[in-house]
């Protein structure tokens, strides 16, 4: 057991055995602690030298000889904390090396939890007084939904988050529910636009809703998607 914390503290095996031969034996010279371990002479001075250097043996002179003796193993807690402290003012020069994360991510959500799930996100990651965008919500969408939808709203209201959303035309009867919402928008898109897919945006995220035989959310983390999503709505809201 303290072998391999002492292992894990960096220490090696050959100093592990002169440290704890030493802890037993109180105070020695060289020769000793060789006839205890059988190590050859070279490598016991070796391992004397390293661990006077890592604090955790002191000696003394009587004559011609070094006696040495382990230091506290409280030192061990010094000695970790130096470690500690070297680790520390490499950290930075390491970050600047450390790769950069992808600049995208695409995560695909699928059915019922799925749509909760992103839904969930809006919430957690929006604060008061930000926004998302919904673009094209479609009448489906709002028949499977509608409770769930209308509990979000509660909770999306009673934190300050703000929605502008543009609907289609065969949703107005949810839309005009949304209107007596406080922080919130509606418009409606014009009979000759369509819209391929039902699309929310918030913070750098851009959601691809596709309703039908089967339900996915494509969720797409990328900030110049999401700028590009919030220049076209803000066009379309313009002349709406």
């Amino acid at each position: 057991m303290e072998t391999e914390v002492l292992e894990d503290l960096g220490l090696t095996a050959r100093e592990i055995t002169v440290y704890i031969t030493l802890l037993e034996m109180g105070e020695s010279s060289a020769g000793p602690i060789k006839q205890k371990t059988e190590l050859q002479n070279s490598v016991i001075h070796a391992c004397l030298s390293s661990l006077l250097q890592k604090g955790l043996v002191s000696y003394v002179e009587k004559g011609k000889r070094r006696h040495y003796t382990a230091t506290n193993p409280k030192h061990l807690i010094d000695f970790i904390e130096e470690k500690k402290r070297r680790v520390e003012q490499i950290i930075p020069a390491l970050i600047a090396k450390q790769a950069q994360p992808a600049k995208y991510a695409v995560h695909i959500y699928e059915g019922a939890k799925g749509l909760r799930s992103i839904h969930e996100d809006i919430l957690a990651e929006l604060s008061k007084g930000e926004e998302f965008l919904v673009l094209g919500a479609p009448k489906e969408a709002h028949d499977r939904f509608e409770a769930y939808f209308l509990d979000f709203h509660v909770r999306r209201q009673k934190k300050g988050i703000k929605l502008r959303a543009i609907y289609k035309k065969e949703a107005k009867e949810y839309a005009e529910k949304r209107k007596n919402m406080k922080e919130t928008k509606i418009k409606y898109m014009p009979d000759r636009f369509t819209a391929p897919m039902w699309t929310t945006v918030f913070k750098n995220k851009t959601v691809l809703f596709v309703v039908g035989e089967m339900l996915l959310g494509i969720v797409i983390e990328n900030k110049t998607v999401a700028k590009n999503f919030r220049e076209y709505f803000e066009v379309l809201w313009k002349v709406l």
